[in-house]
């Protein structure tokens, strides 16, 4: 990742397709030639609200400095791929590029929670990179960025841009609220097929989702990491700092999607009995549980039977993933 740029021509005879090419934009305001007044004064005042908090969380070590050289950023400032001349000099030359494809995943609107803000940028990422990259390199090739969280929207940029053979794919996030397989998307692919172009997704995410999750956990401080992590990743979140509290809540509530409990909380009912009492009323009630025992046999029989296990400390992505695998159970296939 942070070789000196070669300086020697590329020898290859066999051309080369980069189907993953980062442009970004210098600051929010390279957009602001693609945005109406009302939203430019929006990002200006209060910014963007990404539904997906935790894309800056990413792993480490491969994407150690986000992916990035050393020597990528330009002389001028501005973050690595903000910069057209210096990447084609760094890669599209030297590395004998002849088709290079955009996936612009910086403030193109696809995790944005502000649905009309979405819209907004939706259309300006894509009228940005035939301005800034495309016309200035027929190498280049754009990728339609749209909202999977709007599918009506998202059909409608993929039909304005349809014909312009500037465009050769359509980029879904794959931090969705849902997963994209779901119904609610099935527009989007239709509309991708009328007009005969791919749809690509990057998939270097923290997965989430849009569900009703009830957090109980008696250390505040521990609920609160919890909570945040789980706001981030799109979930609605209720949190109780007891056993008690927790069947108060589920008594009150019938769209508690999953329970995410502490396994042993002092002084009052462990997680293990709290499983039994909500098996009573909800025995299709997903169940997370954790603790800081290397063992779940504590949570005994409940934990076996009906719940899943995740030890403390546990990583956003540990997380993220536990909960999906019990939110979107893989049916069994029998042979």
């Amino acid at each position: 990742m942070n070789a000196p740029l070669r300086e020697q021509k590329a020898a290859q005879k066999l051309m080369i397709v980069d189907c993953d090419i980062h442009p970004i934009q210098r600051s929010a305001k390279d957009l602001y030639p693609f945005l109406s007044k009302h939203w430019r004064e929006h990002l200006e005042t209060f910014g963007g609200h990404v539904r997906q908090g935790l894309i800056e969380q990413t792993m480490w070590p491969r994407m150690m400095a986000a992916g990035q050289r050393a020597d990528a950023y330009p002389a001028q400032g501005g973050p690595p791929g903000s910069d057209f001349e210096l990447m084609k000099r760094q890669h599209l030359d030297v590395n004998g590029v002849e088709f290079g494809m955009l996936v612009a995943l910086s403030k193109g609107g696809m995790e944005e929670r502000n649905p009309d803000l979405a819209r907004a940028l939706s259309s300006a990422v894509n009228d940005w990179q035939l301005e800034a990259w495309v016309k200035r390199d027929a190498r280049l090739k754009a990728g339609i960025v749209v909202t999977g969280e709007d599918p009506a929207h998202a059909v409608a940029e993929i039909e304005k841009r349809a014909g312009d053979p500037s465009f050769a794919q359509v980029i879904l996030s794959p931090r969705s609220s849902e997963p994209l397989g779901r119904r609610k998307c099935w527009p989007i692919y239709a509309a991708a097929v009328r007009a005969g172009l791919p749809v690509g997704l990057h998939p270097a995410a923290i997965p989430g989702g849009s569900e009703t999750l009830l957090v109980v956990e008696d250390d505040i401080r521990v609920r609160r990491v919890a909570v945040n992590r789980l706001h981030a990743m799109g979930y609605e979140v209720i949190e109780a700092g007891s056993g008690a509290e927790a069947l108060a809540v589920l008594e009150a509530r019938s769209d508690i999607d999953l329970l995410f409990t502490d396994v042993v909380m002092p002084g009052g009912m462990l997680g293990g009995e709290l499983a039994r009492e909500v098996r009573r009323s909800r025995p299709d009630l997903k169940i997370l549980f954790t603790s800081g025992y290397a063992e779940p046999g504590i949570a005994g029989k409940e934990l076996a039977e009906t719940g899943s296990w995740l030890k403390k400390p546990y990583t956003a992505m540990q997380l993220a993933v536990r909960l999906r695998e019990l939110l979107d159970p893989v049916p069994r296939v029998r042979a």
